[in-house]
């Protein structure tokens, strides 16, 4: 007959309690749901909700590649824009930058050929350069380096990049945002300067 300890049975009690959670938590089936629970990206992930993209990333069905930039990557191209709120919350600008950032077919590592290949993006004929060898352990897309790989997401893909890829047809348009709100914060140099001294003058008998 078997006898286990107090103690082992307390364990034996922890470790079923432990499984029955495990089972009862549904496995993330989406991208969305598994981006969402990336703290790595949760930048990027706030981008997607402010701009109500979500619906498309939790399409069970959706089967893609996505390139998603890190926190990091994200302070960096942020402070590269001087936190333009005329780029970062430009819904038009971000939508465009994120669809640079996936392939229309999921990838993983074991689908990539070694050496240097051109993908098309989900945005129109702008394709992105992937640089794969995994002797050497090199996997970049663009300039960056891909410092997370083959994350599953229900039938896509995801890979943590950390940096943010700007695609060419989009320089003209941040070029152009970045003029006009320096422009207009010239123009309001003078005014605000003046401030103090019109209210003074105003305050006078």
């Amino acid at each position: 007959m078997l006898s286990f300890s107090k103690g082992a049975v307390v364990a034996l009690v922890l470790m079923a309690c432990a499984h029955s959670a495990a089972a009862a938590r549904p496995a993330p089936t989406t991208l969305y749901d598994v981006i969402s629970q990336l703290p790595e990206v949760s930048k990027v992930f706030a981008k997607v909700e402010q701009f109500g993209l979500a619906k498309q990333f939790q399409n069970p069905k959706l089967g893609i590649t996505a390139f998603v930039p890190n926190n990091d990557a994200y302070d960096r191209i942020s402070k590269a824009i001087n936190n333009n709120p005329s780029i970062l919350d430009n819904s038009a600008i971000i939508t465009q930058a994120l669809a640079y950032h996936i392939l229309n077919k999921p990838l993983t590592t074991e689908d990539m050929p070694r050496g240097v290949k051109s993908y098309l993006t989900a945005l129109p004929n702008q394709p992105v350069a992937v640089q794969f060898n995994d002797k050497a352990n090199l996997f970049k897309v663009g300039a960056y380096n891909v410092v997370e790989r083959n994350i599953q997401a229900g039938r896509s893909v995801i890979h943590v990049i950390d940096g943010f890829l700007v695609a060419p047809s989009l320089m003209p348009t941040l070029v152009k945002a970045l003029r006009e709100s320096k422009a207009a914060a010239a123009e309001a140099a003078p005014a605000a300067a003046a401030a103090p001294a019109v209210a003074a003058a105003v305050k006078k008998p």
